[in-house]
């Protein structure tokens, strides 16, 4: 989603609005750049689910909205359950086209690669691979102790 967003400001030329702040405008510029900024800060929010919303009520700039809705959402460990869950659950079914199956395929790989990306130090490497081996076995205990957690 993030993505897509980043790149729908940059072909509007607007992609600036969500790093920077109403003090970094120069005065004369000011009015133009608030009233944009309002407009687009009302489709960053339209595009969030109604409780995040509500969460992200009180800021009123893109760079605000941006920054906070980044904390909610990108929350790596989360993510990267996120990814795992659904390369586990991706298996083709026999109704579904090949395309489709390669489309969710595609969308994981670049999720997963932005949530790790190619690590530029062997401690950043080491870590990372900590991390994810962390999530699967969160998700193998999770998918195998399901059946205790649908009884209760």
């Amino acid at each position: 989603m993030s993505n897509k967003l980043k790149l729908w400001l940059e072909s509007q030329g607007y992609v600036d609005h969500l790093t920077l702040k109403g003090t970094d405008i120069a005065s004369g510029d000011f009015p133009h750049w608030k009233r944009i900024d309002a407009h687009l800060c009302m489709v960053l929010k339209n595009t969030m689910q109604s409780s995040i919303k509500q969460m992200l009520h009180a800021y009123d700039t893109c760079y605000e909205v941006w920054k906070h809705a980044k904390l909610l959402y990108t929350n790596d460990t989360q993510r990267l359950y996120g990814i795992c869950h659904d390369l586990f659950d991706v298996a083709p079914r026999t109704q579904d086209p090949m395309v489709d199956y390669l489309g969710k395929m595609n969308v994981l790989f670049h999720e997963f690669n932005e949530v790790l990306p190619p690590a530029s130090t062997l401690a950043e490497e080491i870590e990372q691979r900590s991390n994810f081996f962390m999530v699967l076995t969160l998700h193998g205990l999770v998918d195998k102790y399901s059946h205790v957690r649908d009884q209760i």
